[in-house]
């Protein structure tokens, strides 16, 4: 039977304090440095935390739990609150409210809780608030041909022949065009000179093209779009030829009219155009 093996032990001691006896200075927060994380947001952001802060206390006074508790908060008690907001709620205002207890939590000088549980139920916060937008959004009707032609056929008043024939040849060529309303119309956006002009236009006899000067992916490398003719009072081809020979117009916009009081060239906006088109949708 062989002999038993005897150890010697060694007391092993280490100069590190234990964290009951660590320095104070090592764990509490300065009072300089209190105020200068209150100088690192602004006055107003300041005022909008506390009140967050105010009401994540509020709702755990409801339910008998203590500010030692909260002190630092648990992330279950974190995600409980934060649950709350799912149905009411934002995903920037829980963000926002999220940021307001982090950073108190923080300067009392105390470790925050949250993590991955937390996280998750803010990824659950955001997807229930897209689908309740998703169900509760208005799908717009689309453009169909039919409403270009009750646009096309409404009967003209004399007093507006000029508006209402760059009405239609603009919303005739957005539409088979598939253009942006901006690329076409004057917009604030872009200059008076990157909006197609007549020369731009040119007529084929079993087509039409126009050079667009500027769009919104090519930007100024621009873009040619040709349209085909088209057997039917939408033709782009013929409400153009019938907006230019009606408004008269020379080397300037497509999109311009004759003002019937002012007598002068004026641009179609793509507000006054929808507000025009508006009528025919159901």
């Amino acid at each position: 039977m062989p002999a038993e093996r005897h150890f010697r032990t060694r007391k092993i001691t280490s100069t590190t304090p234990y964290p009951q006896t660590c320095n104070r200075a090592s764990t509490e927060l300065d009072p300089n440095m209190v105020q200068v994380l209150h100088q690192a947001v602004s006055r107003e952001t300041a005022i909008r935390q506390n009140q967050q802060v105010h009401t994540f206390l509020l709702w755990c006074a409801r339910r008998d739990v203590t500010l030692a508790e909260v002190s630092p908060p648990s992330e279950i008690l974190l995600c409980n609150y934060f649950s709350t907001f799912s149905s009411k709620t934002s995903m920037a205002t829980a963000k926002s409210h999220s940021t307001a207890i982090k950073n108190w939590v923080k300067r009392r000088g105390f470790p925050w809780t949250g993590a991955s549980l937390l996280e998750s139920i803010m990824r659950g916060i955001h997807n229930t608030i897209s689908q309740t937008a998703a169900s509760k959004e208005i799908l717009k009707v689309p453009v169909r041909v039919e409403h270009l032609k009750l646009l096309v056929n409404e009967c003209i008043n004399p007093n507006d022949a000029y508006f209402i024939a760059c009405r239609n040849a603009i919303a005739c060529t957005a539409f088979y065009g598939m253009f942006r309303l901006g690329e076409i119309l004057f917009d604030t956006n872009f200059t008076a000179n990157e909006t197609p002009r007549v020369q731009d236009l040119i007529f084929h006899t079993k087509q039409c093209t126009i050079n667009l000067p500027r769009t919104r992916t090519t930007l100024r490398n621009g873009e040619t779009i040709i349209f085909p003719h088209l057997q039917s009072c939408t033709d782009p081809t013929s409400v153009l030829q019938q907006h230019i020979a009606i408004n008269k117009l020379l080397p300037t916009d497509i999109n311009s009219y004759i003002h019937q009081g002012k007598r002068t060239l004026q641009l179609l906006g793509s507000t006054t155009l929808l507000r025009e088109c508006k009528w025919t949708l159901p």
